[in-house]
């Protein structure tokens, strides 16, 4: 607890600031995906380029995301993954660990996760380079 006087701190606002940045986090959530889902990325000139590729002319481990999203969006699988099947294999787990955060702070029951080492870490960054190293290559 913070060594504030108790007139400037109060737990039920400060959850309600929590529970305001939240619906924030939310609705800005949705609409990115309704712009995803309403617009293609090919061609329109408001989604971000890929620095990397532009610079290289080879495709990062992220290049198509956001096109395999707006694939998904719209029902196509086969596409989604043609565009970036390491993006597709990173929406469950980026899910639950977004459904934690909300769970956590919204009921203060935090859901554990088993914690990954650091050999592990090394062995999923190396496993994202390779995948970029990959898919120029074939």
């Amino acid at each position: 607890m913070p060594s504030v006087p108790p007139i400037l701190y109060s737990p039920s606002s400060s959850r309600f600031r929590q529970l305001g940045l939240q619906t924030f986090i939310l609705v800005l959530a949705m609409l990115t995906l309704w712009v995803l889902w309403r617009f293609e990325p090919s061609g329109q000139v408001f989604y971000p380029r890929c620095a990397f590729h532009e610079a290289t002319g080879w495709q990062c481990p992220g290049c198509g995301g956001t096109r395999a999203v707006h694939a998904l969006l719209h029902g196509r699988w086969r596409e989604a993954w043609h565009h970036n099947p390491l993006a597709i294999l990173l929406i469950p787990p980026f899910a639950g660990l977004l459904a934690r955060e909300v769970v956590g702070r919204t009921t203060t029951r935090w859901w554990r996760f088993p914690t990954m080492p650091v050999p592990g870490w090394i062995a999923f960054g190396i496993a994202v380079v390779g995948f970029g190293v990959v898919r120029n290559l074939v």
